[in-house]
């Protein structure tokens, strides 16, 4: 539009000049070019309008001026280079159109302006609102995702929680059971961790199949360990009525024999029955039970440690010096006795042959403490260590006790030690070998007799 009213314009502007002095044939043929110019772009100009500029558009062309100016730029191109022309009532009218063209451009690109500013606007809006949406939805999946992490990290959490439970309470006490040769329905016994049907759950049920079947088998094993134990248990006991038998027919034989010699060989004979016996004795108590043997009297310390002496392979080496005059209730004479004579055999096993070895106790706060020290080797560091370590908690007999370089009498000293509260250690002696220090409990002994 702007440049159909610039083309108009310089065209008026040779016509204004040809109405002085006429236009040369160059200036002429300028005329021509600018009015077929801006006439073509009006027409293309009338096309593309709509709406009010269109119709102004129109009502211009169909104008007396815009006829006038028409009718004057025909005349002036069909005339000869030079010829002059009236042009005042033709200069009006032809600044009438321009006039009416120019507001017409004013108006359009007031419209054209509006119309991108609605754009604008609508754009912009959109943009608002898209921004608006994607914000949101960028909060509603963040949300989730925290949401969804939360709760992720609540079943991990309670699966910890309950893995570490199990691991470290339910199925120890558990085994703890199965070893003391409980009955345990392990249907019902086992928990079984429930957190869902997704990979957590599939990790729990991995677990359970692991603790069922770690169950499963200990409770296999301790049924075989405890038919095990039943059967060399009942072996023992026949073996301890076996030597009852044996060593009453002894007692008899003794009391009728008068060939010293002969007496002499009872005396051996009657001494391999007694450590027999104590052999059987160790099996029942590694089998989880207790000896027959039993006092219902208390007795003196002398008579238990002599008779612990004379249980031992080379009673000939027992020195027994002072020991406290105190008596031992009945009940665990028989045990305490059996205690005694494994620490002695033990000292008379692991020093010289020709050495003593020196039994002797002492009354202290709390209870009674006996020493039995040999002039051995001694012991290094590490396995000394190992074996108070043992001493001082028994582990499971079917787990530990036959490994390769176990000590039977330990085992059994720990056992027995466990069973009535007595505390046994083993420290250097001062004769250069070991000492097994056992202490008795003043609960342990008579009342009557509990003073040195």
């Amino acid at each position: 539009m702007f440049r159909a009213v610039e083309a108009m314009s310089r065209a008026h502007a040779l016509a204004a000049a040809a109405a002085a002095r006429g236009l040369t044939a160059e200036q002429l043929q300028r005329f021509t070019s600018e009015v077929g110019y801006y006439r073509i772009a009006l027409d293309h100009l009338t096309a593309q309008l709509s709406g009010p500029q269109r119709d102004r558009l129109r009502a211009l062309t169909d104008s007396h001026d815009w006829h006038t100016t028409i009718a004057a730029e025909d005349a002036l191109i069909a005339a000869a280079p030079g010829t002059s022309t009236a042009g005042d009532a033709t200069s009006e009218a032809a600044a009438h159109v321009t006039s009416g063209l120019l507001e017409l451009w004013r108006a359009q690109n007031a419209a054209a302006g509006k119309s991108a500013q609605d754009a604008g606007d609508r754009i912009s809006h959109g943009s608002i609102l898209a921004a608006f949406a994607a914000v949101a939805i960028a909060v509603i999946a963040v949300s989730a995702a925290l949401v969804a992490a939360d709760r992720l990290a609540r079943r991990l959490v309670r699966l910890r929680t309950d893995t570490t439970d199990l691991a470290e309470r339910r199925l120890p006490a558990l085994m703890s059971r199965l070893r003391r040769g409980e009955q345990v329905q392990i249907d019902q016994e086992v928990v079984r961790l429930d957190p869902g049907a997704d990979e957590i759950g599939d990790v729990a049920a991995a677990f359970n199949q692991a603790q069922f079947a770690a169950v499963s088998a200990a409770a296999a094993e301790a049924a075989t360990r405890n038919g095990v134990r039943a059967v060399f248990v009942n072996i023992a006991h026949r073996s301890q009525l076996v030597v009852h038998r044996q060593l009453e027919v002894l007692d008899r034989a003794e009391r009728e024999a008068d060939d010293p010699n002969y007496l002499q060989t009872l005396f051996a004979l009657d001494h391999l029955a007694t450590r027999a016996r104590r052999n059987a004795e160790n099996l029942i108590i590694l089998g989880g039970e207790r000896p027959a043997r039993r006092w219902r009297n208390p007795v003196s310390l002398f008579d238990i440690v002599r008779s612990a002496a004379a249980e031992t392979t080379d009673y000939q080496r027992m020195d027994l010096t002072r020991l406290p005059d105190v008596r031992v209730a009945g009940h665990v004479v028989a045990d305490v006795v059996h205690l005694l004579a494994e620490l002695m055999d033990n000292a008379t096993a692991f020093s010289p042959p020709q050495s003593r070895v020196r039994v002797d106790g002492r009354a202290v706060d709390g209870g009674v403490r006996l020493s039995v020290s040999d002039q051995g080797l001694g012991m290094e560091p590490a396995a000394l260590a190992q074996s108070n370590e043992l001493l001082a908690a028994a582990p499971d007999f079917g787990i530990a006790a036959l490994t390769g370089d176990f000590r039977l009498g330990l085992f059994v000293v720990a056992a027995l030690a466990g069973q009535h509260g007595l505390a046994v250690r083993l420290t250097e002696s001062e004769y250069g070998g070991i000492s097994a220090v056992v202490s008795i409990p003043a609960t342990l002994l008579s009342p009557a007799e509990a003073a040195d």
